[in-house]
């Protein structure tokens, strides 16, 4: 039995990319959103980033940290790779000013 993501996501990766005139971004958004529930990595969507743990805090602090880097990883590069390439540029550069942002103040 196939996953929503194994069914979706090629689609996703082919016929409905962001930025093909004949997507709609209500549809695509609907079918991300699906991949990213079955992955179980739509959570970082919503929750914010959890502060970076100190080596004074609990494991758990830790643990949760790293996880939600690892899925934000993955969730937005699920997202990149159902988008044309000159959106796929864009947003990836967007993300890299971001973190840089981040680094300097």
């Amino acid at each position: 039995m196939s996953t929503i993501f194994e069914v979706v996501y090629p689609e996703l990766k082919s016929t409905y990319k962001l930025g093909n005139p004949k997507t709609k971004f209500s549809i695509w958004k609907s079918k991300i959103e699906f991949a990213l529930f079955d992955l179980g990595i739509d959570y970082v969507l919503a929750d914010p980033k959890p502060i970076e743990p100190t080596p004074d805090s609990p494991k758990s602090d830790l643990t949760r940290y790293q996880k939600w880097n690892r899925d934000d990883y993955k969730c937005r590069h699920v997202i990149l790779g159902a988008m044309e390439d000159n959106h796929f540029y864009i947003f990836d550069q967007m993300h890299k000013l971001l973190k840089m942002k981040e680094v300097i103040l």
